[in-house]
């Protein structure tokens, strides 16, 4: 009986010597394991990270939205003028840097061209442009809110008066957002092979929103609230974003 332990001990060990590895089929399980589990979590990781960028540009809109509130205290409840001069600026962007934390002071006569792209851009952007904010169209000649330029003599209505779930200010390729019923979204309706949302000029055809985040946009309403808009609301009108 002792001889035969011996024997089958002998023989357990011996197998257990010859065990030194995988086979090539537990390597090929292996792989397959790790690859599935690679194709579950890499989308979620990167849902994670875009949801972080959301956040900060959500972060910087809110920002904006506290330094125009703080300019229409300074300036009997007006918001700032989409510029200052009819030729070189300085625009919104800079005119509100001041009220900024970490922005840069405004000085009228030797203003800083920096726009709000470079102050800090939304880390969604996929393109390096100055610009990565633009300002609702339709108050840029003073259809609520702005004025054009300084002293125009476009009416303006006091940001008190706003309609709340109007926006102010939205993820946008350039510093100004077009109507999308008047101003196609990335169409290139002139025909130059620039699609509208890439273009810039006064009398150019152009819409600045781009769909950043998820098939949708930020977007600074003038209730100061801060919140994602699908595309599909956008060019629908969604909730009279567009409307004062």
């Amino acid at each position: 009986m002792a001889m035969y332990m011996q024997i089958k001990k002998s023989m357990v060990c011996a197998a257990m010597r010859e065990r030194t590895g995988f086979t090539l089929i537990e390597l090929l399980v292996v792989i397959a394991i790790i690859a599935v589990l690679a194709a579950i979590l890499f989308p979620v990781f990167s849902k994670a990270r875009e949801k972080a960028k959301q956040a900060t540009c959500v972060s910087t809109l809110k920002d904006l939205g506290l330094a125009f509130n703080m300019y229409s205290q300074d300036y009997d409840n007006f918001l700032p003028p989409y510029g200052l001069t009819t030729a070189s600026g300085p625009y919104w962007t800079q005119i509100v840097t001041p009220y900024i934390k970490g922005g840069s002071e405004y000085n009228y006569f030797g203003y800083s061209n920096i726009a709000l792209g470079g102050y800090r851009p939304c880390p969604s952007r996929t393109n390096n442009t100055s610009y990565t904010y633009g300002v609702n169209y339709g108050s840029v000649y003073g259809v609520f809110g702005y004025s054009e330029y300084y002293n125009s003599s476009r009416r303006q209505i006091p940001l008190i008066d706003l309609n709340p779930s109007c926006f102010l200010v939205g993820d946008a390729r350039i510093d100004r957002i077009g109507n999308p019923r008047e101003y196609p979204f990335d169409k290139d309706s002139d025909g130059d092979g620039v699609k509208d949302s890439n273009s810039w000029g006064g009398l150019g055809i152009y819409n600045g929103a781009t769909e950043r985040h998820s098939d949708g946009m930020n977007f600074l309403f003038a209730d100061g609230s801060v919140r994602w808009v699908a595309l599909s609301d956008f060019m629908g009108n969604k909730n009279k974003m567009w409307n004062r």
